[in-house]
């Protein structure tokens, strides 16, 4: 399932802006959304995508370990967190570009790889809506609550369960079971 038109623009260019780096957050804004109306598209196979996590994965331990060697332990954690939406981007603009439209499960884990199963059809991730709700968490204005970026986190969570599309998320929020003790709860 695809996002929303302009979703993860608009979650980046507020990350930018809310970042001070709004220039950066533009032009990777364009790159991501400009992917809807290009008709050409990647054919990735899975070794293919399990190479770009690897890297990304790398440059995230890389940036982490340059802020740590060049910053205070606080502010190194702080700008590497900051710095998120950029290391993630291949990864995102892979799937975007791609004629997948979703990347599979064992692609995040290396022991799923080892194994050498294939994923099910239909069983991978859309990585657009958890770098949503990371642009939208890293995002958040300064001196405010961390929770605000757990809730997306959850919706995002809760919205990709099932097949993944909104529309069973609010299938299962209809559909709830009440309990006396804890409240609603989804099925």
């Amino acid at each position: 399932m695809k996002t929303p038109p302009f979703l993860v623009g608009a979650a980046l260019l507020f990350w930018g802006w809310q970042t001070g780096l709004l220039v950066w957050a533009a032009v990777m804004a364009l790159g991501l959304e400009g992917a809807r109306w290009l008709r050409w598209r990647w054919e990735f196979s899975a070794t293919e995508f399990n190479r770009i996590w690897d890297a990304t994965a790398l440059l995230f331990l890389g940036a982490g370990i340059y802020n740590y060697n060049t910053d205070s332990i606080t502010n190194a954690v702080l700008t590497t967190l900051q710095w998120l939406p950029i290391v993630f981007l291949s990864l995102v603009a892979a799937q975007a570009f791609s004629a997948s439209p979703t990347i599979g499960r064992s692609t995040f884990f290396w022991l799923l790889r080892r194994k050498g199963q294939a994923d099910p059809a239909g069983s991978g991730i859309n990585v657009a809506y958890p770098y949503f709700a990371l642009c939208s968490w890293r995002s958040r204005p300064r001196g405010t609550s961390p929770i605000i970026g757990c809730r997306i986190l959850k919706t995002t969570w809760k919205a990709n369960r099932g097949n993944g599309s909104w529309a069973s998320f609010r299938g299962n929020w209809k559909n709830r079971k009440v309990t006396r003790r804890w409240g609603a709860s989804a099925p």
